[in-house]
């Protein structure tokens, strides 16, 4: 019974080890893919988030990466040998060592030349093929091409390579070989490569577009899904928010339409198609869409662009415009709102034309906007009013509150299970 106690006891010991080292690393990733999406990279933050999350997230994204490194390296290094002795490998790289630490350290009176003679044979070129390699395809690895801010990545894949190599050598020079050696190995080899496995889960793994239907009112929230468990939804702010100004009729309007005004009825159900058509539009190419009644209660921070019908007076673009926003005016005359643009309802109504027209905006507004930090670096004063957008916020969503959900892609609501 006492043998079983401890059995059971280490066997649980060895499972909480194991949780721990899945979770740590995967918690480090996660913050590296929040802080790449704009959203709270905070401790606190991913603390909040479910321990069986991390875990999976863990275990897929990191473990996985990990144990493939690992094989490779100890395929590398634990060449088949004699049984009880040292690896083949390790004994040629820590002949090496000794080699060179004796030809460093030598004098004269050692041999006619000075230096030792006869080094060992180079037995173990696959771990110097492999730390080539390493030092090549690590970085491409992360970022599936060419990474940005190249020589850091290069320089620290390098670096991990030497960092490598060097732990085998201390392994093959001091361990004594057999099992000893091998658990060396897997502790080098994991420590070594971690850190690039965690980037590798920041950096590869996206947060996937979601809508979430809610119960009531008939609500939805669209976003990014950052994890979900049977409890909660765990949901981000879309990347972009677009707001839409005056596309919805007024109550005066609504007014006239059950007064049984005809005109106005047909001008307020052109209106309502045209804001439907825009918004789904926007939805299904990833933008946050939010209409705003009064703009004047609106302080566009969260706003990346601003859509308005011509309408609508042109004073109540007064704000976005003076904060710099970019500002679509549909059907808007020559002159309407110094600084706004036009488009035309028939392209404001094309999904893919929309979707075009505005991503051609935001990244014109984001070199601006990194010409403007240029000017800021050498001038702490600049013209002008300047709009200080908050971080992406995350939201948890009772499970209870969901009707259902789409995946990958922004849809209408509600969703039909």
């Amino acid at each position: 019974m006492g043998k079983l106690t401890a059995g059971v006891t280490a066997i649980t010991g060895a499972l909480t080890a194991i949780g721990v080292f899945v979770v740590i690393p995967g918690s480090a990733a996660m913050l590296v893919r929040l802080d790449r999406a704009d959203l709270p990279p905070d401790l606190g933050v991913v603390t909040t988030l479910p321990d069986q999350f991390l875990l999976a997230f863990g275990l897929g994204y990191i473990v996985l990466p990990l144990l493939i490194l690992v094989a490779l390296s100890l395929a590398v290094t634990w060449l088949p040998g004699a049984k009880g002795k040292q690896s083949g490998a390790l004994e040629s790289w820590a002949e090496w060592a000794g080699w060179i630490w004796s030809w460093l350290r030598s004098t004269k009176a050692d041999s006619p030349d000075g230096r030792p003679q006869h080094p060992p044979k180079a037995r173990s070129w696959l771990l110097a093929a492999f730390a080539v390699l390493i030092a090549l395809l690590l970085p491409v690895a992360v970022f599936a091409f060419w990474p940005p801010d190249w020589w850091l990545w290069y320089l620290a894949s390098f670096a991990t390579a030497i960092v490598f190599v060097a732990g085998c050598v201390l392994v093959g020079k001091f361990s004594g070989g057999g099992d000893l050696a091998f658990g060396w190995l897997v502790l080098v080899a994991s420590l070594v490569f971690v850190g690039w496995t965690i980037a590798f889960a920041g950096v590869r793994a996206e947060f996937p577009q979601v809508t979430l239907c809610l119960k009531t009112d008939d609500g939805r929230l669209d976003g990014v899904l950052i994890g979900r468990t049977d409890d909660s939804y765990y949901v981000g702010e879309p990347e972009h928010r677009v707001a839409l100004l005056g596309l919805e009729p007024t109550e005066e309007e609504l007014d006239l339409a059950d007064a049984g005004d005809s005109a106005q009825i047909g001008e307020n159900q052109r209106a309502t198609q045209v804001r439907a058509n825009i918004t789904g539009g926007l939805r299904a190419a990833g933008y946050g869409v939010i209409d705003v009644a009064d703009p004047g209660n609106v302080t566009f921070q969260r706003t990346a662009l601003v859509i308005a019908d011509s309408r609508d007076p042109a004073e109540r673009l007064d704000l976005p415009l003076e904060l710099g926003l970019p500002v679509l005016v549909i059907d808007a005359s020559d002159g309407f709102a110094e600084g706004a643009l036009p488009i035309r309802e028939q392209d404001a109504r094309r999904p893919s034309v929309l979707a075009a027209r505005v991503k051609t905006l935001l990244d014109r507004e984001l070199e601006e906007q990194e010409r403007r930090d240029e000017r800021r670096d050498l001038d702490d004063e600049l013209d002008g009013a300047e709009l200080d957008r908050p971080q992406r916020r995350i939201a948890a969503v009772s499970a209870a509150d969901v009707g259902g959900y789409r995946l990958g892609a922004s849809g209408p609501c509600p969703v039909n299970d």
